[in-house]
């Protein structure tokens, strides 16, 4: 068991990039993993969530992400980056590289404590978006919709918005997704959002 007061996100440290399934660390530490579009703002809620400007690489451009990225957190267990998905401007061949890469680690051996699905609040689920939930609820594992961006909008608007996502994949799926609002920018939700991540991985074996 994982002692969640001692863990210490500004501690964290980039471990490992992944460019094929044999390159998964070995060990049993748990791995929280962040899933999204392209653009969506991984980079940068993961940079905010360990205190560091630096940690992810953050672009304006789509796309920068494009294989698995391990960081360890105190030496306790990892966040995981995946690969943004949409990113039009990519190959076929390296759309489908990225795809496979994703599928092939969420349906591997290892110990995945949470996924955190980034969507943006100021737009409805895309498409890709909705493939994204099945998926991720295809592996069983502990699941929260993070709802990023909310900086750009109202508080009202927050509300609405958060309402009108909720409505729609429960809709579609049938699955009524925990989710929360945070911001990148302002810091919203982050400490909720470490703490969120404390209670699961403590409670992984």
């Amino acid at each position: 068991m994982i002692d969640d007061k001692k863990v210490d996100f500004s501690k964290t440290t980039f471990f490992r990039l992944v460019t094929k399934i044999a390159d998964l660390p070995k060990d049993s530490k748990p791995q929280v993993v962040f899933a999204g579009k392209s653009n969506v703002g991984k980079s940068s809620v993961l940079n905010k969530l360990c205190r560091q400007n630096k940690l992810a690489k953050t672009s304006q451009a789509a796309g920068k992400t494009r294989n698995l990225v391990f960081f360890d957190v105190s030496e306790a267990f990892y966040l995981v980056d995946l690969p943004g998905y949409g990113f039009s401007k990519s190959s076929k061949a390296e759309q489908e590289r990225f795809s496979k890469l994703t599928d092939d680690y969420l349906h591997s051996e290892s110990p995945i404590a949470l996924i955190l699905h980034l969507l943006d609040i100021r737009h409805m689920p895309t498409r890709q978006d909705l493939e994204m939930v099945y998926w991720l609820e295809a592996t069983k594992s502990p699941y929260t919709i993070l709802l990023n961006k909310a900086d750009k909008l109202s508080r009202p608007k927050q509300e609405q918005m958060q309402s009108k996502i909720r409505k729609f994949l429960q809709s579609e799926t049938g699955i009524v997704f925990p989710m929360q609002k945070i911001s990148a920018e302002t810091g919203l939700g982050i400490d909720s959002l470490a703490d969120l991540i404390r209670e699961n991985v403590a409670g992984s074996k």
